[in-house]
């Protein structure tokens, strides 16, 4: 029994403090993402940006490439400088917009 308890507290530690938050990356794109991509639909927002629908449906575009193109973003997207938590809930909410 004590080795199952040491295990668990291990694993707790070893797991983030956060589980990804797909409304909380919904929410943080309607404030930060709106001016440029549509967020639901599979319109764009404007001439420069993809729809997020269009961006989840990417099959070559992994969860972690998506992660990697907000933190370091290419022109003309603003540098955003999110959390790890909210660049999580971010990839989270375009994530579950795919149609799979």
């Amino acid at each position: 029994m004590k080795h199952l308890s040491v295990a668990m507290i291990l694993g707790a530690l070893a797991a983030p403090a956060w589980a990804d938050d797909a409304e909380a990356g919904r929410a943080l794109a309607e404030a930060w993402c709106t001016a440029c991509h549509a967020l639901d639909g599979a319109e764009t927002a404007s001439d420069a940006a993809p729809a997020f629908a269009g961006i989840a449906a990417d099959p070559d575009l992994s969860p972690g490439q998506l992660r990697a193109r907000i933190a370091a973003p290419h022109p003309p997207m603003p540098q955003l400088d999110p959390t790890e938590e909210q660049l999580s809930d971010l990839v989270a909410y375009i994530s579950s917009l795919s149609a799979d």
